[in-house]
């Protein structure tokens, strides 16, 4: 995230435009009420994709778990909840904390091979179940859903002032409902049971891949009214 932040910083100080007033289009009171809530949505999908991403690592990380056969045999039957007596447990306090999460969602072989000290699992181990970062994903989005859809229809307003007309079919314009469309699309799927969970994480990934464009690919490299570069 940082090293993303330093390239886009790096590529905004070839902008050399120096303080050049604002377009006139900007020059309206729109600017205070379109912009934050477009800004507050994409800092809503940022957030879910971040938790997105975490459900897909925890995901895979632990299906790549499923063949793991370390050498302590004791500390497989404490995590299983059945040490015998005498076991001795080298890693208790990774052994203890995610038994008690294999009932919110978690593989039992994530608790086997944390362990067994695992570095992979003892890490996965520290991240909400998969349960528990759907719902978040899902909760964040329908707080970013409606921030963005009151954005568009501020941001139409804004360009009848401005344009003459509410909706020009302008690249800006047709990325904003591409995103609105994925992210509805999101939330409609969630519905379903056979799409909670990994599916509607890549969907998340995919919205915000779909902001990112919106937010720079059209205002930098393709032209239209929102392209202010100069």
């Amino acid at each position: 995230m940082l090293a993303s932040s330093a390239s886009f910083l790096a590529y905004a100080l070839t902008w050399n435009e120096g303080y050049l007033p604002a377009v006139p289009a900007l020059q309206s009171y729109w600017i205070k009420i379109h912009v934050p809530l477009v800004v507050s949505a994409y800092a809503a999908f940022l957030v879910a994709m971040v938790t997105s991403l975490l459900y897909l690592i925890k995901y895979y990380g632990e299906r790549a778990l499923e063949g793991w056969s370390g050498p302590g045999t004791s500390l497989r039957a404490a995590a299983a909840g059945g040490a015998p007596p005498g076991a001795t447990l080298t890693v208790q306090s990774y052994a203890e904390a995610p038994v008690r999460r294999v009932t919110g969602g978690d593989l039992p072989v994530l608790a086997t091979a944390a362990a067994e000290g695992n570095v992979l699992a003892l890490w996965l181990s520290t991240l909400p179940s998969l349960t528990k970062l759907d719902i978040m994903t899902y909760r964040i989005i329908a707080v970013g859903l409606p921030l963005l859809t009151v954005g568009i229809i501020t941001g139409a307003w804004w360009a009848k002032e401005a344009w003459g007309a509410y909706w020009q079919w302008d690249p800006k314009e047709t990325a904003a409902l591409v995103s609105w469309t994925v992210y509805a699309l999101y939330m409609h799927l969630h519905t379903r049971n056979s799409w909670r969970g990994l599916r509607c994480a890549w969907l998340s990934v995919l919205g915000f891949a779909t902001i990112m464009f919106c937010y720079l690919g059209v205002n930098i490299w393709i032209s239209g009214l929102h392209s202010y570069k100069m």
